[in-house]
């Protein structure tokens, strides 16, 4: 049997460029973006589900 690898809790379609718990609340924060990249995904902060 191989070791098995843990299940991804979120695969963000954009790069990340900074991960962050708030103390307070325990929520993770995320930042990144496509910018200069071209993605095709806006930078921006979204509060809560689509």
């Amino acid at each position: 049997m191989g070791r098995r690898r843990a299940p991804e809790l979120y695969r963000a379609p954009f790069p990340l460029y900074a991960l962050q718990v708030d103390p307070s609340t325990g929520l993770l924060i995320a930042a990144g973006g496509g910018g200069a990249a071209k993605t095709g995904i806006k930078n921006g902060v979204r509060n809560g589900p689509p």
